[in-house]
């Protein structure tokens, strides 16, 4: 009997739902962790803060956002993408993940701009590093292109990515037929 990966348990649209779901947290914490440097940027204004002290404070907020989304890379979501089964109807998919890709996008926009606002706030070369790394990561977590660009060029039949469908089609097959390809 062949072992199947547990990863092949997701559905496409529950594979949806989880990118979607660390989409949103991925914004929230990085839309709060600007918040917090920038406020103690303001702080120092009112309050007694040494330059060394702002920089301290900075780079632990910049470090939990570090950690955060090295946390998110290791839900290696992709993975879970591509080895999903199609339990839906291909245009049901295709239209959330066609969703999929406008949220990623709008996301995209959302923050451009932010990385550098974030680094305006302080000095410390230090920081600066740290910010730029958490800015690396989140480009790989949130790529010019959707990691699920291939599926959808799959699942409208482009015959150059049938791979990505064919990875699982000895596992999935049963439960749901391939698209014939569209010449």
């Amino acid at each position: 009997m062949n072992a199947v990966n547990t990863a092949c348990a997701f559905s496409v649209v529950q594979c949806i739902s989880k990118r979607t779901r660390q989409l949103e947290r991925m914004l929230y914490m990085l839309e709060s962790t600007a918040a917090k440097i920038e406020q103690v940027k303001s702080c120092t204004k009112w309050a007694v803060f040494s330059s060394n002290t702002r920089a301290q404070v900075q780079t632990k907020y910049a470090k939990m956002l570090l950690d955060f989304l090295e946390k998110e890379r290791g839900l290696d979501i992709p993975t879970l993408f591509q080895d999903s089964i199609h339990l839906e109807s291909y245009h049901e998919e295709l239209q959330q993940l066609l969703v999929l890709v406008e949220e990623e996008e709008l996301l995209r926009q959302r923050v451009d701009g932010t990385w550098d606002f974030i680094v305006a706030t302080s000095t410390d070369q230090n920081f600066v590093t740290l910010v730029r790394t958490c800015e690396r990561l989140w480009n790989e977590l949130l790529p010019q292109i959707s990691i699920v660009s291939s599926m959808i060029s799959s699942i409208r039949g482009d015959p150059d990515s049938l791979s990505w469908l064919g990875s699982s089609e000895a596992q999935c097959s049963a439960v749901h037929p391939l698209p014939s390809p569209v010449h």
